[in-house]
């Protein structure tokens, strides 16, 4: 009886403390900044007053925000000297992402390789696939009438 309450206790313990592991493992965001470079020597950032991407010296630095780690390179602008600034672990809040016109220009660059039959302008680049095997089909029926004729016989009116 008290074997198995202590194997039942030391089961809880272990399930406690595999928990616990778990729950003060380190998030993506927590292994992305601390794998990030405290300098980079050469990366890309958008001014927004300027309106323009620019290459620059890129120093991180890291905030707490409700224990969540917010990591972020900052680059001064050589235009206008203003702060840049671009996500290093919430990627998906990086503005750069949004308004750099060389990102706009990279993601249209192969746009109308991506349309799909349903999209606007599908048929301004690829025309209508499905009337070219009609017309293929019609075409085909035409010469089979055509040589039957030729051979003599006559459609029944």
């Amino acid at each position: 009886m008290e074997l198995e309450q202590a194997r039942q206790y030391v089961a809880d313990m272990q399930k406690e403390q595999e928990y616990e592991r778990r729950r003060h493992r380190p998030t993506a965001n927590d292994n992305m900044e601390s794998e990030a470079k405290s300098m980079i020597r050469v990366w890309t950032f958008w001014c927004d007053d300027c309106q323009e991407d620019f290459r620059g010296l890129a120093f991180k630095t890291s905030h707490q925000l409700f224990g969540a780690t917010i990591a972020v390179y900052r680059c001064q602008c050589p235009y206008c000297d203003k702060w840049a600034v671009r996500h290093i672990t919430h990627r998906d809040e990086d503005f750069y992402f949004y308004k750099s016109s060389k990102i706009r220009k990279d993601r249209n660059m192969f746009k109308n390789d991506m349309l799909q039959p349903d999209d606007l302008g599908f048929r301004n680049c690829y025309g209508r696939p499905d009337l070219v095997e009609e017309n293929r089909r019609v075409s085909a029926a035409c010469r089979r009438y055509e040589a039957e004729l030729d051979k003599g016989f006559h459609p029944v009116i």
